[in-house]
């Protein structure tokens, strides 16, 4: 599973389902439907993606990442990082010891 927090994301009082746009850097943008939710005392919202499985993740980890989630048309999520290829060397290396 895949979580956005964003302050822009909406914080329902009870879990729901919407449909969201996933934007992931080389890759084309997928319309999903995803978890939306809150919790108590954290002041974003959540978004939750599902991942077919854990090797499809480790496939698809680019060094350099940037994600945007689009709600009802509009950016409520959008983020970036470096460093992703020693992350997938680790979540590896951890899953394979399972």
């Amino acid at each position: 599973m895949l979580i956005f927090w964003s302050a822009d994301i909406p914080k329902p009082s009870a879990t729901q389902t919407v449909a969201v746009t996933l934007k992931q850097s080389k890759y084309q943008p997928q319309s999903v439907n995803a978890l939306n939710f809150s919790v108590p005392n954290i002041q974003a919202g959540a978004i939750a993606l599902t991942v077919p499985n854990i090797d499809a993740a480790l496939k698809t980890m680019l060094d350099v990442e940037h994600f945007i989630v689009e709600l009802g048309g509009r950016a409520v999520a959008d983020i970036e990082w470096t460093g992703g290829l020693a992350a997938r060397a680790k979540l590896s290396q951890c899953v394979s010891q399972r």
